[in-house]
């Protein structure tokens, strides 16, 4: 017989915060609010779809979407100020494909947050950031 844990309501609060951390703070840097809808649209990174699909809640499965989540995030705020390395992109992929088993979406490539994308909204106005 196997026993397995359940994820606890705070870890699956914490998906959901960061969820919602990269669609409202990490993308509207690189993609416009039309963009950003339709792929809300689709249900990326959204916790009700993947429990439809292949997350069951177990805690090793909170475990790894969360850790998953976080290196996502920490390598798309690193690379707003430097080259994306082969390494980044493999981490990147690396990550997609852990919440792609558990049934989250995220259809984005790492070359969609390089520094040249990388802008700030604030309000009506817009502000680029290159760097050289």
């Amino acid at each position: 017989m196997k026993v397995l844990n359940a994820a606890t309501p705070e870890m699956e609060a914490y998906i959901e915060e960061m969820s919602e951390h990269l669609v409202y703070n990490v993308l509207p840097c690189y993609f416009s609010q039309e963009e950003i809808q339709t792929y809300k649209n689709v249900q990326f990174l959204s916790i009700s779809y993947a429990k439809q699909k292949a997350y069951n809640s177990f805690l090793h499965e909170a475990l790894k979407v969360i850790s998953s989540m976080q290196t996502i995030t920490n390598l798309i705020e690193t690379v707003q100020t430097r080259e994306i390395t082969n390494q980044d992109r493999k981490l990147f992929h690396h990550n997609i494909s852990i919440l792609e088993k558990y049934g989250f979406l995220f259809p984005f490539e790492m070359d969609y947050f390089s520094k040249e994308r990388y802008q700030i909204t604030q309000g009506h106005y817009e502000y680029r950031f290159i760097v050289n």
